[in-house]
């Protein structure tokens, strides 16, 4: 019997906060220099009441330096307290769309304790032979995402910008005129270059794909092992992964997301 998993103290990682009078470009510079993709907002009282993605800080014009937090947060979806089932947060998470939630240890009071993320539970999984015994012999071609959208080097940021707002991902494989994978281009790798291409009415053209992207890209084979992957994006910090072929030509995607799904489905979720 699969023991009854819970979201404890190892699964929580403390990052800094900020408060919604706080300038935006605090909370631009926090994601930048700690590669953050949340940030929680509290308040004097640290009472969480309110989150940053990296896409809003991202969307902060150039322009408009005056921003405050307050100006740019969400609502919080969801709220991860101690001691809740480990396994409807993560089914709540991935229905939701949300890679991270901020947790508290008080539910009345909502105080901050810190964030919960995808990657946390990956560590869990390298960490705990029943949780590893899994994915063991789970292969990235069972999981991973085909035909995925990738973009030529030669496109501006502009463009990469608008497909990431619309296809809410936050990083495209960059491949040449053949299909090869040349690099990556994440949003993290915006984030030094944003008030390069931000403008009052939305982001300005601003450079080629090719000056910000990085390479090479880090990169599975369809056969490679899952645990092989939850390794890799611990250990890099990252959270898609293209898949190629022998001749490095792209053939799929895989992130994060789809690794949880297997293990909802595993788990006896047949809804995701």
């Amino acid at each position: 019997m699969f023991k009854k998993l819970l979201l404890d103290r190892s699964l929580i990682r403390k990052i800094p906060s900020v408060s919604p009078y706080d300038l935006a470009t605090k909370a631009r510079s926090l994601m930048r220099d700690l590669g953050l993709r949340i940030i929680v907002v509290i308040d004097d009282e640290n009472r969480i009441v309110g989150v940053v993605w990296r896409e809003n800080v991202l969307s902060i014009s150039s322009t408009r330096s005056n921003l405050y937090v307050k100006d740019l947060m969400e609502d919080v979806l969801l709220i991860g307290y101690l001691n809740d089932d480990l396994l409807y947060i993560l089914r709540e998470m991935f229905m939701r769309d949300i890679w991270y939630i901020p947790v508290s240890d008080d539910r009345s009071r909502r105080s901050y304790l810190g964030v919960f993320g995808f990657e946390n539970f990956f560590e869990k999984i390298l960490k705990e032979q029943e949780l590893y015994d899994i994915f063991k012999d789970l292969k990235v071609e069972e999981v991973m995402s085909r035909e995925p959208k990738a973009f030529q080097p030669n496109i501006s940021v502009t463009t990469l910008w608008r497909n990431m707002l619309k296809d809410r991902y936050a990083a495209y494989p960059v491949v040449n005129d053949k299909g090869v994978v040349i690099g990556i281009i994440s949003q993290h790798d915006l984030l030094g270059i944003s008030t390069a291409f931000q403008s009052e009415s939305g982001p300005r053209r601003g450079p080629k794909i090719s000056s910000v992207m990085t390479r090479p890209a880090i990169t599975v084979k369809r056969n490679d092992n899952i645990t092989n992957v939850i390794k890799i994006m611990v250990e890099k910090n990252i959270g898609r992964i293209p898949v190629v072929d022998d001749s490095n030509v792209l053939i799929g995607i895989i992130d994060r997301s789809d690794i949880i799904r297997s293990f909802l489905k595993k788990m006896g979720e047949t809804y995701v």
